[in-house]
């Protein structure tokens, strides 16, 4: 085989192999138009994997890929909103499937997963409430510590917090001392002298 040949069999090659990336991605592009985004991902991955090298492929993947994430992510949120936990998870796990190094759903699932635990705990503490709002308050804290950012239990600590502090739980002996209005009279102090005495 001469040298002329060879050069036009690579160049053939080399034509073919663009047309068949270029067509991956528009099938590709279809595919997302008609809203499956899995199906459109799922292609560019296949195609990937038989040509890893090409540069436009490994860009469109990923340019589907984050289309994939946002709209999984959206449909997790979504669930959540809901209450449907297994959803959200299952959202998520989707987004690992295609996307395995993906961190943000990882941290997702493991936060859904350590909400399924804390629930019935916060639900506990809003059964203590009104007999016990000490212990109610105890369990919170627990919750809290685990998760710093549980809207509802941050809620009920600051309802249980006001609730404690009011009057009605402070021990008898001060209660009566503590409801008593206190008066001050600096009518010829210096302020210098008014201030110590606040202090």
């Amino acid at each position: 085989m001469s040298t002329r040949t060879l050069v036009h069999c690579c160049l053939g090659l080399f034509l073919l192999t663009g047309c068949q990336t270029q067509r991956a991605i528009e099938q590709s592009d279809e595919l997302r138009q008609q809203g499956q985004i899995v199906d459109s991902v799922e292609l560019l991955q296949a195609e990937a994997r038989e040509n890893p090298d090409d540069v436009r492929l490994r860009t469109a993947n990923f340019s589907k890929l984050e289309i994939l994430v946002a709209q999984y992510s959206r449909e997790a949120s979504a669930a959540l909103l809901r209450g449907d936990d297994a959803a959200a998870i299952a959202a998520m796990q989707t987004i690992l499937k295609y996307d395995p190094g993906n961190l943000g759903a990882r941290q997702e699932i493991q936060s859904i997963q350590m909400m399924q635990q804390l629930r019935p705990q916060l639900a506990r503490a809003f059964a203590m409430k009104g007999s016990n709002p000490v212990e109610a308050l105890n369990l919170v804290r627990q919750i809290i510590a685990q998760k710093p950012n549980y809207r509802a239990a941050l809620e009920l600590r600051n309802a249980l917090t006001r609730e404690l502090v009011s009057a009605d739980y402070l021990s008898p002996d001060l209660s009566d001392a503590m409801r008593k209005p206190v008066s001050l009279e600096f009518s010829s102090q210096s302020l210098t002298a008014i201030f110590e005495t606040i202090a």
